[in-house]
């Protein structure tokens, strides 16, 4: 049986700064982006050793 050690989830949002911004008040930590320049299309925040990732809808078919 495999165990969880790291889990992440993936959420993917039609706002993406807004949503980024939402978990930065609960107090998530930005930890990786791409681009890592301009409009991004997927950022990864952490909290307590939690990780979410959120990508931009518009960026799913790519």
């Amino acid at each position: 049986m495999s165990v969880f050690r790291t889990p992440q989830v993936i959420l993917f949002s039609e706002d993406l700064p807004r949503a980024v911004a939402f978990y930065a008040r609960l107090g998530f930590t930005e930890t990786f982006r791409v681009p890592t320049d301009g409009e991004p299309i997927h950022v990864d925040l952490a909290l307590d050793g939690y990780q979410i990732g959120i990508a931009s809808a518009v960026s799913t078919p790519r």
